[in-house]
């Protein structure tokens, strides 16, 4: 992907590499107002494997860490379509996506995971004691919460869990505020492309007692399936389907 290196970095060249810092590192920069797209670069990130005997290692130790926790919930769930996550991170590509640090796989951090939560919590019709609730489970700028929300990983299967996806400017310059730029039919539409998430993730909360750990099982099922994870979720993103106990 960049010409300066004697090895290109593609996925036939690098079955195993770390796909956060392939985007972080090696990913050609555009010049100042170059409007070429990153479509070649990011289809050879998803094209990289990321069940890796690492990687496998590590879900596995994981999981049996969760399941010797007696009041553990745990759910598995796949990405009904495209799950967006860490838009706003910064990055060569101006657009991110949310990798793990050390397994360049992707990942759910617990606290977002902990602010869908929390957000699906408060009930129109008993605001305040509702709000009580969410702070004992989820803590407040005052306390710790009773719930150990853990970061969902995704679950090792063939392929990389990352899709590229793709959104369009239609109107760049009016946009950005341009006050002679009017939007009309004679634009030059500027594609945007990103990597979205796929796949399956394994989600786990330690819950305090076996009462609020019935409740966290079905706030989670509900968040999940009707609320969605991550950004554009107006636009479809984020959805889960195929939940089931893990």
């Amino acid at each position: 992907m960049n010409p300066r290196l004697p090895i290109p970095l593609t996925a036939s060249h690098l079955p195993g590499a770390h796909k956060g810092l392939l985007l972080d590192k090696f990913v050609p920069v555009k010049s100042a107002g170059a409007r070429e797209s990153y479509l070649e670069p990011l289809k050879e990130v998803a094209q990289i494997s990321s069940s890796t005997g690492v990687y496998k290692l590590a879900y596995q130790r994981w999981r049996a860490a969760v399941q010797a926790a007696p009041l553990a919930v745990r759910i598995e769930a796949k990405v009904r379509g495209r799950l967006a996550l860490g838009l706003g991170i910064e990055s060569v590509t101006e657009i991110g996506c949310r990798l793990h640090h050390t397994y360049g796989v992707p990942v759910i951090p617990a606290s977002g995971l902990k602010g869908a939560l929390r957000a699906a919590m408060v009930a129109p019709e008993d605001v305040e004691a509702w709000k009580k609730r969410s702070n004992f489970l989820f803590g407040s700028p005052e306390s710790l919460g009773f719930a150990d929300v853990l970061d969902a990983w995704w679950v090792p299967e063939p392929g990389s869990g990352l899709a590229v996806d793709v959104v369009t400017a239609h109107h760049p310059a009016y946009y950005t505020g341009s006050a002679d730029a009017a939007p009309t039919d004679f634009d030059d539409p500027v594609p945007n492309h990103f990597l979205t998430i796929t796949g399956k993730f394994a989600f786990a909360v330690v819950a305090p007692n076996e009462s609020w750990k019935q409740f966290i099982d079905k706030l989670l099922r509900q968040v999940l399936e009707d609320r969605g994870l991550g950004a554009k979720r107006s636009s479809g993103y984020g959805r889960f389907h195929q939940i089931q106990p893990w």
